[in-house]
């Protein structure tokens, strides 16, 4: 019978009998493209910002924008498109774009996920920070010879058995091999700058090798009582420089070292950094909004004691100090770094206490499917996570895509990061991308932005804007994202109306700048 009905089909004689099956109903060619130009209208309801009216002078702005993104993309059909490419090698491409000028001056709102030693500009570090007396280090023994550095007034003494030299003092090396050579090389310790990224870097592993080594030598730098608030100043004054004028920092809260080896708790360090951005602040009224400190343990398995007593910590600041402290995460390289669910005990216990700690989780920031590396998302969401820091494999998780957006729980997202990092090569196909087109709650974040060389939030906002959406979509989405980091934020409601009175005077005045530059009145 099978085969009668295969014949018949080849024949022709079943197309005619069932017409409907192969073809559509007829239909003109006029009311074919009118039901795509609905179609295409309709998704473009979805898109985050589409919500937004713009003003006539916004309107001339974003007709400025398009075009300039038009001849970026057009481009990138025949060239070399910025958002494809490694950002070590790519950010050349990225600082000649007119949309990228565009978007320096942009005021960004907030930055909610950034790490302490990653917001002071590396150059500075070395100019500034190196060149202070009584500070020495040595070489450890991983791969990129990464260093470990220490202040001390006199020689430290034995190094760390993660060292393969003797402590040396920088102001000797650096007159041995003469400053400009020295320079260069700590920048390449500090940073993981490399003519050949995807060589040097092929896959996950040795990215996150030599980054964690960055990220040492600046640990070391940053929780000392010689440069701590010199860097969390320079740091926030980078960020208002990137018109951006609010942040909460995620921070490991060392004890602060004095020269002498004296180790301060870490209760001492939240008050420094308290005093360092209420200074700031006070300095810079017109342009800062303020900062937020989230508290952030090392998740592997040997550290569930300590990190027990700094949920602890946790809970005690933000009882004490509610203006200022955000709540808690847990941090590491998630494919090896213990799950969520192997500190649930930790975890549970605000909550088995009656206090409330909001919870601020990395959590997907893999490319793992249905391991207790991606279910994660699972634990944050069921932990009631205030936001998931990543959510890169979100999109492999259903329940949890419903559950963030009927609940308002903002993804982090941090493309370079993602990028450098090797979940994704080309941004294009970063899970953001999906999650702006259907309007989910997101933010756009840079994570560790002085270990790829970036300015603290305009690289990032490029690529989401070029990378992670549509030619056609312009300045609603650039002004919602900006809008979207004051809603998604820590602050109270009464802080985020000061914050966004703050920011509203800054967009109207950039507005206008940007067309007085390209010839509007």
């Amino acid at each position: 019978m099978e085969t009668w009905i295969f014949v018949l089909f080849v024949i022709g004689i079943l197309p005619g009998l069932c017409p409907s099956i192969l073809s559509a109903p007829q239909e003109s060619r006029n009311n074919y493209l009118e039901r795509r130009k609905a179609f295409l209208a309709a998704e473009t309801k979805q898109i985050v910002g589409a919500g937004i009216a713009l003003n006539d002078k916004e309107k001339k702005l974003n007709e400025i924008l398009i075009s300039a993104k038009e001849k970026e993309v057009n481009s990138g059909f025949s060239t070399t498109f910025a958002p494809t490419m490694n950002f070590l090698v790519g950010r050349y491409l990225v600082e000649q774009s007119a949309v990228f000028n565009i978007i320096k001056q942009m005021p960004k709102g907030g930055i909610l996920h950034i790490h302490e030693i990653s917001i002071a500009d590396p150059k500075w570090v070395i100019s500034n920070i190196t060149y202070l007396p009584h500070l020495f280090y040595c070489v450890r023994t991983d791969f990129f010879s990464s260093l470990h550095f220490k202040f001390s007034e006199n020689p430290p003494g034995t190094p760390p058995s993660d060292c393969r030299t003797d402590w040396t003092l920088v102001a000797q090396s650096r007159a041995e091999i003469g400053a400009e050579v020295f320079d260069a090389l700590l920048y390449t310790n500090f940073t993981m700058s490399t003519p050949h990224p995807d060589e040097v870097y092929p896959n996950t592993t040795m990215s996150w090798l030599r980054f964690q080594g960055a990220l040492t030598a600046l640990t070391d730098l940053y929780f000392n009582t010689v440069s701590f608030k010199a860097m969390v100043k320079q740091g926030l004054e980078r960020l208002v420089q990137d018109n951006v004028q609010y942040i909460e920092i995620r921070t490991i809260m060392n004890g602060l070292q004095e020269l002498d080896g004296k180790v301060h708790p870490p209760e001492y360090t939240f008050q420094q950094f308290k005093e360092a951005i209420e200074e700031f602040k006070g300095e810079f009224p017109n342009d800062f909004s303020g900062a937020k400190i989230i508290f952030t343990s090392i998740r592997v398995p040997e550290n569930k004691t300590l990190i027990l007593e700094q949920v602890k910590m946790a809970m005690k600041l933000l009882k004490e100090y509610p203006e200022c402290f955000a709540g808690y995460d847990l941090v590491a390289q998630e494919d090896l770094g213990g799950p969520l669910v192997d500190y649930i005990d930790q975890l549970l216990y605000p909550s088995q206490q009656g206090v409330d700690l909001p919870f601020f989780f990395h959590a997907g920031e893999t490319n793992w499917e249905g391991t207790s590396v991606d279910r994660n998302l699972i634990d944050a969401i069921l932990l009631n996570t205030s936001r998931i820091g990543h959510g890169y494999a979100i999109n492999k998780h259903p329940g949890v895509m419903e559950a963030v957006k009927t609940k308002g729980i903002a993804i982090e997202l941090n493309p370079i990061s993602n990028q450098v990092l090797h979940l994704v090569h080309d941004l294009r196909n970063h899970i953001g991308a999906g999650l702006i087109g259907d309007n989910y709650p997101v933010v756009v974040s840079s994570d560790d932005p002085a270990a790829w060389g970036a300015l603290p939030l305009s690289h990032d906002y490029y690529m989401a804007f070029m990378g992670l959406a549509g030619e056609t979509t312009g300045l609603t989405l650039l002004k919602q994202l900006a809008m979207n980091t004051i809603k998604y934020s820590a602050m109270t409601t009464d802080e985020k109306a000061v914050a966004t009175k703050l920011w509203q005077a800054k967009w109207d005045k950039f507005v206008g700048d940007v067309l007085k530059q390209y010839g509007y009145p």
